[in-house]
């Protein structure tokens, strides 16, 4: 299970938004790009330093949990590749 939430935007108004995905459930293509962009692996080896003067960036706010564990990473846009945001606004858009 994969839980994405977002913060911040413009002014933080009107751009927060949640979902929860069951990841087995996910159409093939899909799921394998998930589970490699999206895994505690390669996110933990992602940076989280936001970028200076970027007050009006969103964050997006990761929970993975599997097996009984879970791991949260709060990254901002800045941070994350192109094609993981691609991923996420498709994820956020089901």
């Amino acid at each position: 299970m994969i839980s994405i939430s977002t913060s911040g935007g413009i002014g933080g108004f009107g751009v927060a938004k949640t979902v929860e995905v069951s990841v087995e459930t996910l159409p093939e293509p899909l799921r394998e790009e998930t589970c490699a962009r999206l895994d505690a692996a390669t996110l933990g080896r992602i940076k989280a330093v936001p970028v200076r003067g970027a007050a009006d960036f969103v964050v997006y706010h990761i929970v993975i949990a599997e097996g009984g564990a879970s791991r949260r990473f709060d990254l901002p846009e800045t941070a994350l590749p192109a094609a993981t945001l691609d991923l996420i606004d498709e994820l956020l858009a089901r």
